[in-house]
């Protein structure tokens, strides 16, 4: 027959909140923001990131482009399309107004080069 042995200290008195030893400090990984994304904006950053990518180095010289997400409901017109390589990668700048059903809104945003004919959205700001 098996048994198992409790066993304690005797004369340790059990410790109070004052003898909790704060000179110990505990880190903690950060946490993931867990608001998803809102469907709506990917969906339009997707839009203009293949209205953007679809251009040749000639169309960039345009003043503007428009989009017009049928998903969403959502339009736009891009306009200063900067393309430049900043020697990783090469990236395309831009600027597009976002009319939604709340309103219409700036934004600022830039596409990059991930890999051969991939491009992703790096930045997609609101300007407030």
């Amino acid at each position: 027959m098996q048994g198992c042995i409790v066993a304690g200290f005797k004369n340790q008195a059990v410790p109070s909140h004052n003898d909790v030893d704060t000179s110990v400090i505990t880190g903690a990984i950060g946490g993931v923001d867990e608001r998803p994304a809102d469907p709506t904006i990917v969906s339009d950053q997707r839009h203009v990131r293949d209205t953007i990518s679809q251009m040749d180095s000639q169309s960039l010289k345009t003043d503007s482009v428009s989009w017009d997400n049928a998903e969403t409901g959502n339009q736009g017109i891009i306009s200063g399309i900067l393309e430049r390589d900043d020697g990783d990668r090469l990236c395309r700048q831009f600027q597009t107004t976002r009319a939604t059903y709340d309103g219409a809104h700036l934004y600022y945003g830039q596409i990059c080069l991930i890999a051969p004919q991939v491009w992703a959205v790096t930045a997609f700001n609101r300007f407030e």
